[in-house]
């Protein structure tokens, strides 16, 4: 288990006024007296009660359950006859059965009287009289695993209840008698689970007057949905399932005003092309693994942001007119040999303007990793843009080609070198920024080891490099140099408390902000909170027990910080230690404890997260906290707005407790 990828915590659902208290894992229950069963409620009333490891029920314990007032889940059930359903009607609150996979119209009938949510997603298919039943429940119901809807009633009773979103991408067939029903829905349809439609019953959705979201069709033959489509007032439309697409399609998407996705499509013809090359917004074609002259030329023309995230390899010809992209940003993600100067200075200017409508996010990194070459003239256009550039494809370096990454002001990656000449080492000390070389697998010459020993900054090499002990003696005293020589068995306490707590102060923000947010929500029409609160009360019992054991861990390694210690023999310290959690080497031990090195503390605290990053944290996590945060909508640890988060102040005292460390004891 790597816990250092909890450091960024979204809740992605909203929150509701749950009990605070960290309780049993009630899922482990296989069985149940009736007293344990009114147990439960009590101690759960008002809010969730999951007993998803139930099996069976008897009518005794369904009517104690039956008293709970919240959300009441029993998806470990499989089978629910009609006396056990009729007791469960009677809850006062949410159900969840979605573990039942088959329905008696009997069982159907007695659910059908229950009066809150009733949650049956195990089902894929219903009978016509069982479909007829459950139209008759008064409050919503929810049908995700639904493969087909027989029942006219049903769907009229779906229409109904979901005024704002009605998701059944579950469905793969669709008759003509529920498609009218669902086309009188006025809010988004989501049928994504279909890939085929006939002629009339396309023909139908397309006077469906709200949102569509048909993104698993392979083919579109209906003008009339396609102009539906395109004439949607939404941010995106994706249509990823498509394979094929005919011109007067083509023609009817490309005015589509938002983002459009065409990802399905592996092949297009000139004439598609020059009709798509007309959309003016956000246009993937990432499916594309090969271009044409002639199709190359229409995208040119395309006056948006253009994804061709597929392309591997580009001719000269090809490179130098896809240079001529008339949109403001072009993506090659997956290219691997860049030898054109200006298409490098359109992919790189690309990158340094993501992400778009951002002003204060204007300098991304530029994601440069699937290149495997490049010329002197393409690296000496993208050194220009003064942000991280990652080129960890690369295998090797000439010291020209060195020469002119050197010149890179920002974070460079090359971890993908695995062995370096004198003369490419050289040149590389010259660079100003962060500089990753954690690919390299020998460093025994000592003309390399003064070469990099020299870098103005800061270089990260590899724990298992070898290196001769001329090369170590050198890198020893020089404080440039980190991320090599970890002891398995020493750590600094201070920089694991410091990561404790900040993994718990981001867990406690992101709760109040989920809180925060479904107070927010809760005014909008047709916002439906239960599956929000559902999901949440399962994520907030997993992070309270997250936030105990990280608060736990933080005392732990509170006490006397400036010296190592050795590790515990206890299993579960072990197993972060060969996590690479606590390595801490003792040239950034030094790094930390040098207040003359750094005047910057967001410098010496991203230094040293990128040494955590090299022991074993992914780099999304130390991506989303050391860089701007690409969004507003939820706290991160980042240096726009580390000043008022608690976690970070913790951070801050523990490293200027270790700068002043030596004077105090001094004096």
């Amino acid at each position: 288990m790597r816990l250092g990828t909890f450091i960024v915590l979204v809740l992605w659902c909203f929150t509701s006024g749950c009990s605070d208290d960290l309780t049993e894992d009630t899922n482990t229950i296989s069985s149940l007296m009736v007293w344990k069963a009114e147990k439960l409620v009590r101690q759960y009333q008002g809010d969730e009660l999951s007993l998803n490891g139930l099996t069976t029920l008897t009518r005794s314990q369904a009517e104690a359950l039956a008293q709970h007032e919240g959300f009441l889940i029993l998806d470990g059930l499989t089978n629910l006859p009609p006396d056990i359903a009729d007791a469960l009607a009677q809850h006062n609150g949410p159900v969840s059965l979605d573990g039942l996979t088959n329905l008696t119209p009997d069982t159907a009938q007695a659910l059908a009287r229950g009066k809150n949510f009733l949650s049956l997603d195990g089902l894929t298919t219903l009978a016509p009289n069982v479909a007829d039943a459950l139209a008759q429940h008064s409050s919503s119901l929810s049908l995700d695993g639904l493969t087909e809807i027989v029942s006219v009633l049903l769907a009229e009773k779906l229409v109904k209840q979901n005024d704002h979103n009605l998701d059944l991408s579950g469905l793969r067939k669709l008759s003509a008698e529920v498609a009218v029903e669902l086309a009188r829905h006025e809010g988004t349809l989501y049928l994504n689970g279909l890939t085929a439609l006939p002629p009339d019953v396309a023909t139908i959705l397309a006077r469906h007057e709200g949102t569509l979201s048909l993104n698993g069709l392979t083919e579109i033959t209906s003008i009339l949905l396609a102009e539906k489509l395109a004439e949607q007032k939404t941010r995106s439309l994706s249509l990823d399932g498509l394979i094929r697409i005919s011109q007067e399609v083509a023609s009817s998407l490309a005015q589509y005003e938002g983002e459009l996705s065409l990802e399905g499509l592996t092949t297009l013809s000139p004439v598609v092309s020059l009709e798509l090359s007309r959309h003016e917004g956000y246009l993937s074609l990432s499916g594309l693994t090969t271009l044409t002259y002639q199709v190359a030329e229409s995208l040119s023309r395309h006056k948006g942001m253009l994804c061709l995230n597929g392309i591997t390899t580009l001719p000269p010809n090809l490179a130098a007119l896809l240079a001529t992209h008339q949109g403001d940003k072009l993506f090659m993600d997956h290219l691997q040999d860049l030898q054109d100067g200006q298409l490098a200075a359109k992919l790189a200017d690309s990158w340094a303007l993501w992400p778009p409508n951002e002003p204060d996010s204007a300098l991304g990194p530029m994601l440069f990793d699937s290149l495997q070459t490049i010329s002197e003239e393409a690296a000496a256009e993208i050194v220009k843009r003064k942000t991280v550039l990652l080129l960890n494809g690369l295998k090797s370096l000439t010291p020209p080609l060195a020469k002119i990454l050197a010149t890179h002001e920002g974070t460079l990656n090359l971890s993908g070198i695995e062995e370096i000449n004198a003369e490419t080492a050289e040149a590389l000390s010259q660079h100003t920024g962060l500089l990753h070389l954690t690919g390299l697998l020998n460093i025994t010459n000592t003309r390399v080891a003064k070469a990099l020993a020299e870098h103005r900054r800061c270089i990260l090499l590899s724990p298992t490099v070898h290196m001769t002990g001329a090369a170590r003696e050198i890198f020893n005293e020089s404080p440039q140099i980190v991320g090599y020589g970890y002891g398995s068995s020493q750590m600094s306490h201070a920089l694991v408390e410091a990561y404790f707590r900040m993994a718990s102060g981001v867990a406690r923000e992101n709760i109040e902000w989920s809180k925060k947010e479904l107070n927010r929500h809760k005014n909008i029409e047709g916002y439906d909170t239960t599956r929000a609160e559902r999901r949440y009360a399962n994520e907030k019992r997993k992070l309270t027990a997250m936030i105990e054991e990280y608060d736990a861990l933080a005392d732990y390694w509170g006490g006397d910080s400036r010296s190592y210690y050795s590790m515990p023999t206890d299993s579960a310290f072990v197993l972060l230690d060969e996590a690479g959690l606590f390595q801490v080497s003792y040239q950034f031990e030094k790094r930390l404890q040098d207040g003359n090195e750094y005047d910057d503390l967001y410098q010496r605290i991203g230094d040293g997260f990128a040494v955590l990053d090299n022991i074993g944290t992914t780099a999304p996590a130390i991506i989303s906290v050391w860089q701007p945060y690409r969004s507003s909508d939820s706290p991160g640890l980042n240096p726009p707005i580390i000043e008022s988060n608690f976690a970070i102040k913790e951070l801050t005292a523990r490293i200027l407790e270790l700068k002043y460390a030596e004077v105090r004891e001094e004096k």
